[in-house]
């Protein structure tokens, strides 16, 4: 998978959705049952409003995930096998003895495992024949702990491959992770001026939540939840409602327009509600029921 974004040096994104994707990709990487459903999930989602280097560092670990996943899928099969293995030999003076009924046994049980067809499709029961085959319970012995010991190091070949993509996963999460709390710390930051523009405006200090959300407006143009309680407080303000006129540091959009300071407000009001419902057409309710507080 490769995503080559088309963006200008100005680089324009959402922190919110940039946020929503990663903790999405997060826990879809904690939960998915192998790495192909964990891809589907990743190449289902919308990128064009995600920082650039998010992307690409995600990007980074598909490889990493691909290989472990198939490895950890051989090693849990071989786990199976060598415990089979491991019984065969520790059982074997009983099979040896008893010749017969082991015999059939063994017929009854010459199936493949999973792990049997990729390793070269060993079959249990013919393991089990091979053994009871053999002339003397030396020879027996010898053959179930040399397939044993061969089934061990084939285990212990892809431990090492494992520890080896371990070592690649905790390189990708060094230079992950300071992207990562960079964009969450600036969602924090967002979500304490959002928080503190709701308690202006719960409050009626319209004034108060005005000058935060325009702060707001200004790193985030398109913020929904700003562009709302920024018409809220325009409303508010030109109801009489604290309409004390805003500090010199405060220019709001329509100042220069040769209109009466509560016409001034609603005419910001209108603006901004329009605007957000062109951003938003599919979420424009709220922004709706404010238009009618206009009339």
């Amino acid at each position: 998978v490769q995503y080559v974004p088309s963006r200008g040096e100005e680089e324009c994104y959402d922190i919110e959705e940039t946020v929503r994707i990663l903790n999405g990709l997060e826990i879809a990487q904690s939960q998915s049952k192998d790495f192909y459903s964990f891809l589907e999930y990743m190449t289902k989602q919308d990128y064009s409003m995600v920082p650039t280097e998010v992307v690409e560092a995600k990007m980074e670990l598909l490889p990493i995930l691909q290989e472990m996943f198939i490895l950890e899928k051989e090693n849990e099969e071989l786990t199976k096998l060598t415990a089979v293995m491991n019984g065969l030999g520790t059982g074997i003076y009983t099979l040896v003895k008893e010749r017969n009924m082991a015999n059939s046994i063994a017929e009854a049980s010459n199936f493949i495992t999973p792990a049997g067809a990729a390793l070269g499709s060993l079959s249990i029961g013919n393991a089990m024949k091979a053994i009871l085959d053999t002339e003397s319970l030396e020879e027996a012995k010898l053959r179930a702990f040399d397939a044993y010991e061969e089934q061990q190091k084939l285990q212990a070949e892809n431990k090492k491959k494992i520890e080896n993509l371990k070592g690649k996963y905790l390189e990708y999460l060094n230079n992950f992770t300071p992207i990562y709390m960079k964009y969450i710390k600036e969602w924090e930051r967002l979500c304490l001026d959002k928080d503190k523009a709701y308690l202006a405006a719960y409050s009626e200090r319209y004034i108060d939540c005005y000058e935060t959300t325009r702060q707001i407006l200004e790193k985030y143009p398109a913020n929904r939840e700003a562009m709302l309680l920024k018409a809220l407080s325009c409303i508010g303000m030109a109801k009489g409602q604290n309409t004390a006129v805003p500090n010199e540091e405060t220019t709001l959009s329509i100042a220069n327009e040769n209109v009466s300071e509560k016409y001034r407000f609603l005419i910001d009001a209108q603006r901004t509600l329009e605007s957000y419902i062109d951003l938003y057409p599919g979420k424009a309710a709220p922004a709706l029921l404010l238009m009618g507080e206009l009339e």
